[in-house]
């Protein structure tokens, strides 16, 4: 369980982080003397306010799919904390599935506003 909430938590950072690398990105075409066809396929007339908002969209999906994600393990948690009728080691598992969900949570909320900030200070 806990490979699979990490899985999830490093999905979401890497796809933030990957986002940030291609809206930001140098492209050689852009600075060659191509045709200007090329160059708007090329995506060289964007603007770095166009390139933040993207990135804000992007990461305003990716916190609804983490917020999604949360709720859905808040419920599981809740299922085997139901479910455990009282043994400890299920009662245990229940309580650290309910833990990670929050942590996941506070990572996600983390995430979004170091990389809201970043985009908005760029």
């Amino acid at each position: 369980m806990k490979k699979k909430i990490l899985g999830v938590i490093l999905a979401v950072l890497m796809g933030v982080s990957g986002v940030m690398g291609v809206a930001y990105a140098e492209d050689p075409i852009c600075h060659s003397n191509a045709t200007q066809e090329l160059k708007d396929a090329a995506g060289c007339g964007v603007t770095g306010a166009q390139t933040s908002n993207l990135v804000g969209v992007v990461v305003n999906v990716l916190m609804y799919i983490a917020g999604a994600l949360a709720v859905i393990m808040i419920v599981y948690a809740g299922f085997l904390y139901t479910t455990s009728a009282g043994d400890s080691a299920k009662v245990q598992k229940a309580k650290n599935a309910l833990i990670y969900a929050v942590v996941g949570i506070a990572v996600a909320i983390l995430a979004g506003v170091i990389v809201n900030f970043v985009v908005n200070e760029i």
